[in-house]
């Protein structure tokens, strides 16, 4: 599992070590960074 403070604090480490779970990790950690993103940007 992957925590959420260690993507936002190091995104480039966590893409270089899912790339190497194939395109589809990738794409989804990229999905994730993003959501978390929106998610708080809406949130007070």
């Amino acid at each position: 599992m992957l925590d959420l403070k260690a993507l936002r604090q190091d995104p480039d480490a966590a893409r270089a070590a899912v790339a190497r779970r194939g395109q589809a990790a990738a794409e989804a950690l990229d999905r994730v960074l993003s959501l978390d993103a929106r998610r708080r940007e809406l949130l007070p």
